[in-house]
C-alpha cells in the first residue's frame, strides 16, 4: 500500500500523478495530497497505468516543471478531493497504525504467550482467578497496541521484543491490580516466559536460530543493523555495535548502548519491570545453545548491555527473585 511508504510528515514537496483510468491510484494519490504536507495529486487524461512510458514528453515537461517550481503542463489535471472515508483509510496505513494492522497476528502470538504462565498464576492465585489475570491481561495487550512504539514493522527484528515487552507490561499491570509487588509479578513473567522458549516449537525454533547465530552472513547481517541503528530513525529503537569475537573467548559481542524496552517501560511508567527483563536472555540462549556472558545492562544500571555470546556450554543463572 502507498501509505505505508508515505511520509505523512514529510517537508519536502512532493508530486503524485497516475493515469486517468487508474481507479485504485488515484484515489489513494488524492488523500495522501490531504495527509501530506506538501503535497499535490493531478492525473493525466486519456492515460492509464504506466502512462511515463506512453507520453515520455509530457513525463519530461512535468518533471522540468515541477523541479524548477513553474506551472505544470496544461495537459494535466488536478484531482478532485478524496472523500474523508477514503483519507481515514489511507491515514491507517501510516506506521502508527502497523501493529493494529497486525492485530490478529499479535493477538493470536500473545495468546500463546500468555498461556505458558497458566500454571503459575494458577498455584499463585488459585485456577478461577488464574484465568481470570490471563483474560483481563490479553484485554490490556490489545488495549495497548495503538501506543506500541514503531521502529520499522517486520523489517526490525526487535519488533518482537517490544510486542513482548508489552504483553510482560500488561499482565504486571494485571498483577498489580491484585496487590502484587514488582518481584512477585516479575517471577510469574519469568516463570511463564521460561516455560515458552524450553516448550515446543519455541525450543525447536530457537535451536534453528541457534545453529545460524554464528554464520559469516548472519553476523554480516546483524552488523550491517547496527550500523543502521546508530542513525537513530526511529527514537524508540535500540542502538548498538557488533563487537568482534576473533581471538576472544566469545564468538559474537554486541554492546547496547540504547534498550528499545527500557525505553518503553520508562515511557509507560513502568521503569521499575525493566531490570526483571534482562534474566530471561539466559534462558533464551540457553534454548539456542548459545553461552550468554555478561556483566551489565542499561536496565541495571549500567551504561551498555554487554552482550557476549559463544558455542560454549550455557551457564544456569537463578535470579534470586524467583524466590519472591
Amino acid at each position: 500500500c502507498f501509505g505505508d511508504y508515505a511520509a505523512f510528515d514529510a517537508p519536502s514537496p512532493t508530486l503524485l500523478i497516475a493515469g486517468e483510468t487508474e481507479r485504485y491510484a488515484r484515489p489513494m494519490n488524492a488523500a495522501l495530497a490531504e495527509l501530506m504536507l506538501e503535497a499535490e495529486a493531478w492525473y493525466v487524461p486519456g492515460q492509464g497505468h504506466c502512462w511515463q512510458l506512453k507520453a515520455p514528453d509530457l513525463h519530461i515537461r512535468t518533471v522540468e516543471a515541477w523541479v524548477k517550481g513553474d506551472e505544470l503542463p496544461s495537459e494535466l489535471c488536478r484531482e478532485p478531493a478524496a472523500s474523508p472515508a477514503k483519507v481515514e483509510q489511507v491515514r491507517r496505513t501510516g506506521p502508527e497504525f502497523w501493529y493494529l494492522r497486525k492485530k490478529g497476528r499479535l493477538m493470536r502470538q500473545t495468546r500463546f504467550v500468555f498461556r505458558h504462565s497458566r500454571k503459575h498464576l494458577a498455584a499463585a492465585y488459585g485456577k478461577a482467578e488464574g484465568e481470570a489475570i490471563l483474560k483481563e491481561s490479553l484485554q490490556r495487550f490489545e488495549a495497548m497496541l495503538p501506543d506500541i512504539p514503531y521502529i520499522g514493522g517486520a523489517e526490525n527484528k526487535d519488533t518482537q521484543s517490544l510486542c513482548m515487552a508489552a504483553a510482560w507490561l500488561a499482565m504486571y499491570r494485571s498483577l498489580q491490580a491484585r496487590g502484587a509487588s514488582v518481584e512477585e509479578a516479575a517471577r510469574i513473567l519469568y516463570l511463564g516466559t521460561e516455560s515458552l522458549v524450553s516448550g515446543i516449537p519455541m525450543r525447536w525454533l530457537l535451536r534453528w536460530q541457534g545453529r545460524r547465530l554464528f554464520s559469516r552472513r548472519r553476523i554480516e547481517k546483524r552488523r550491517h543493523a547496527a550500523e543502521m541503528s546508530q542513525q537513530r530513525r526511529y527514537r524508540d529503537d535500540w542502538v548498538f555495535e557488533i563487537v568482534d569475537g576473533e581471538g576472544q573467548e566469545f564468538d559474537l559481542g554486541v554492546d547496547y548502548t540504547e534498550c528499545g524496552i527500557v525505553k518503553y517501560f520508562a515511557r509507560e511508567g513502568a521503569p521499575e519491570l525493566a531490570p526483571y527483563g534482562c534474566w530471561i536472555d539466559y534462558p533464551m540462549c540457553a534454548a539456542m545453545g548459545v553461552r550468554l556472558d555478561r556483566t551489565e545492562t542499561i536496565a541495571q544500571g549500567g551504561q551498555r548491555c554487554d552482550f557476549r555470546m559463544s558455542r560454549r556450554e550455557p551457564v544456569e543463572v537463578e535470579p534470586e527473585f524467583l524466590h519472591a
